[in-house]
């Protein structure tokens, strides 16, 4: 990549996921003396950025943002950040590099840079476990299919949202606890049971919520989607104590939706409660994928590096209509380890039958088929926390910032 400083008065969306800003508002001084910037010209070309960023959803590997005024140019493609001067028409490579030498040529800009590539790029890279919008509310999705089947849900404590299905029923027999909303997508039949007085929560309970059938719909073709792909094949057989080490990186490449996945197609699982399986991320930001066309006793616990449970996803695929695919059983004997000790990533079967017993999982349990799913016997699920609107986020960061440095002008 080679970032060219090249001044104009433009803003154009080049392709997908491809994006030219370039400078206006900015005053230069004559004879190539230093530009006196004007920071709110910075300002609102970042928010303009930042707006088209978000417009196109999660950027991926071919992402390119480019920020060019009258000062300095900064562009950002893949995992590479160059800034290119005016001043000696020179290209600096690296993030290190680059905010040194924006800071060296325009001290008053320092806040600035520091937001864009600080806040900016890593916004570019990261990509997630595309569940979507509806689903991401979502610590635990139940089918609901058939008729009758339950959602059994005892000494536990959920920490996030639950969703219910199709004609699914909930007993919430405890004592528990549930940090979050009950949420059936139909209508009011008393399909709610609360028989322990000493359950807390859910802090509300929720009918007719169409939320969760398309959050159902999104996760049950997700599964078939990714189920589908052709990953790099693996086997996991361990016992004692034994951690296997899982490299992104050795996974296939995938592209669904804009987003890249590293794909491993799991061909044998056996583990132990003593078992850690631990994923390695590459740098890319981009979330790897375990499909499983077998059923799965998930005893063992897993470590994450350079990942967030939203980037891992345990794919249990076969069967079809709610019916017909492996089963998940999930018991990382939570009651003989720490607390930050546990499952982690997002567990989708929705043709298979699941079950939760003496589990620690951070992350989301996705599926049920048509049968009676269990949560119970000392589970305990974190569900991640819904980050704040990233343009909220990030415009809040870059107001404060013009602030800052329109107060130190004036102590100036």
């Amino acid at each position: 990549m080679q970032c060219q400083y090249q001044p104009s008065l433009s803003a154009q969306l080049l392709q997908p996921k491809t994006i030219t800003i370039q400078g206006e508002g900015l005053q230069t001084q004559q004879n190539g003396q230093r530009a006196a910037n004007s920071i709110r010209g910075i300002f609102y070309q970042t928010v303009a950025l930042c707006r088209q960023i978000f417009a196109l959803g999660a950027a991926s590997d071919s992402s390119q943002i480019h920020l060019s005024t009258s000062h300095f140019a900064l562009c950002y493609e893949g995992n590479s950040v160059d800034v290119a001067h005016p001043v000696d028409s020179s290209t600096r490579s690296g993030p290190e590099i680059a905010t040194r030498g924006l800071l060296e040529d325009s001290p008053e800009m320092k806040l600035p840079a520091l937001v864009l590539i600080a806040v900016i790029v890593p916004l570019a890279q990261a990509a997630n476990i595309a569940i979507g919008t509806d689903a991401s509310n979502y610590g635990v999705l139940f089918e609901g299919g058939g008729s009758g089947n339950q959602l059994s849900i005892s000494n536990v404590t959920v920490n996030g949202n639950i969703g219910v299905g199709g004609t699914g029923l909930v007993a919430f027999s405890g004592p528990g606890t549930i940090n979050g909303s009950l949420n059936f997508s139909a209508s009011n039949s008393g399909q709610f049971s609360n028989t322990n007085g000493s359950n807390v929560g859910p802090t509300s309970v929720n009918y007719n919520v169409a939320g969760v059938t398309n959050a159902l719909n999104s996760v049950n073709s997700l599964n078939t989607t990714l189920g589908g792909a052709a990953g790099t094949s693996i086997s996991i057989s361990l016992s004692g104590t034994t951690t296997q080490t899982i490299n992104e990186s050795a996974g296939a490449l995938f592209m669904s939706g804009g987003v890249n996945y590293r794909v491993f197609n799991v061909t044998g699982f056996n583990t132990t409660n003593g078992n850690t399986i631990n994923v390695v991320g590459d740098g890319s930001g981009d979330p790897v994928v375990f499909d499983f066309a077998i059923s799965a006793n998930f005893n063992n616990q897993v470590t994450l590096s350079g990942l967030t449970s939203d980037q891992v996803l345990w794919n249990f695929v076969g069967g079809t209509g709610l019916s017909g695919g492996p089963t998940l059983q999930i018991n990382t004997n939570a009651s003989s380890n720490l607390a930050t000790v546990g499952a982690r990533g997002i567990f989708l079967d929705p043709n298979g039958s699941i079950s939760a017993v003496n589990a620690n999982l951070f992350g989301r349990v996705f599926g049920g088929d048509s049968h009676n799913m269990q949560i119970v016997s000392g589970d305990t699920i974190n569900a991640p926390v819904p980050e704040p609107s990233s343009i909220i986020l990030l415009s809040t960061v870059l107001f404060v910032t013009y602030g800052l440095v329109g107060y130190r002008r004036r102590q100036g």
